[in-house]
């Protein structure tokens, strides 16, 4: 069934309802939808396990999700499932819906789905789904969330200036987060010793001023262009601590195809216009998953930076090729 509203959803997610068997969460906001999957965890405790599944392990096999669901836990501690995946997880979720089993909650992070879906009706209809459609939030709303965002952080900021970052993101509070993160540390902020934000440091520290260096290869990929890809990274060398300047800057196209803003001119207006005959929604949110999953690899410190970024951006790239 849909929820009516953005508090119906926090609701029952916040309680972790128990006649839920899946939280269906998707939209363009892939963000905003993520946000929401954690606060089921949140509500199951700290010690609750995560287990986490790809679209792609649950088209191949359907039935993972079910067995997965009702699985016992080896600690006797509570258990989630986050599934990031979308139209390719209808017969797993089938499947967890038809099962007598009592399961633990799955929340299903599945971006934006195509008129012919047949797993949204599924559960949009089912009693024993909620389903919930986020939007990336534009204008007042998205300057108030990174308002939001970076209050706790010690950061004070006007509506204006609020706004201005907030689209530079695109309305993703996940990158807003690390842009509001950046901007505490630069400025020693912190709830006991708040800081004014203004537009010179935000010139000076975001996350549009450190990727120049990469636009060239960012576009090659989102272009299809598996040579220029080659070329670029060439020229480049070693990605190694521009691994993850790379991997934002990714996310920051992947976003602007999902939702191209009005207010894009020049070269890079040129290049989002060229790039959408090329991307579908459904594979612009495959992207940003993985993009931020690779991202989250990157900060335990135990992965190839650049080598992970590397071999994201030739994928990027050999999609985006299917396209044409």
């Amino acid at each position: 069934m849909k929820a009516g509203s953005a508090k119906q959803i926090e609701a029952a997610l916040d309680r972790a309802d128990a006649t839920i068997r899946a939280y269906v969460l998707h939209g363009t906001d892939d963000a905003g939808s993520r946000a929401l999957a954690a606060r089921l965890g949140t509500a199951l405790g700290a010690d609750a396990e995560r287990i986490d599944i790809d679209g792609s392990t649950l088209k191949d096999e359907p039935g993972t999700l079910a067995g997965e669901a009702s699985a016992l836990s080896l600690f006797g501690t509570k258990r989630w499932i986050r599934v990031i995946g979308g139209e390719e997880c209808f017969l797993a979720v089938e499947e967890l819906l038809n099962t007598t089993a009592q399961t633990d909650p799955v929340a299903l992070i599945a971006g934006t789905f195509r008129k012919d879906s047949k797993l949204l009706p599924l559960a949009d209809n089912h009693p024993a789904t909620l389903t919930f459609r986020s939007f990336v939030p534009e204008g007042r709303d998205a300057g108030e969330l990174a308002a939001a965002i970076m209050r706790p952080l010690g950061l004070k900021v006007e509506a204006r200036i609020a706004e201005r970052l907030a689209a530079m993101c695109n309305g993703d509070r996940a990158l807003i987060q690390r842009e509001a993160e950046k901007f505490a540390l630069y400025l020693d902020a912190a709830p006991d010793r708040p800081r004014e934000l203004d537009m010179t440091t935000i010139d000076a520290v975001s996350a549009d001023a450190q990727e120049g260096d990469h636009a060239s290869l960012v576009e090659a990929a989102f272009d299809g262009d598996a040579a220029g890809v080659a070329r670029e990274l060439a020229l480049l060398g070693d990605l190694g601590s521009g691994a993850v300047t790379v991997l934002r800057a990714a996310a920051r196209r992947a976003l602007l195809l999902a939702n191209p803003p009005k207010w894009l001119n020049g070269p890079e207006a040129l290049a989002i216009q060229r790039q959408l005959k090329l991307w579908r929604p459904e594979r612009l949110a495959r992207v940003s998953a993985r993009l931020f999953s690779v991202e989250e690899r990157l900060k335990d410190g135990r992965t190839a930076g650049g080598v992970l970024a590397t071999e994201e951006l030739v994928q990027i790239a050999r999609v985006a090729a299917k396209g044409r």
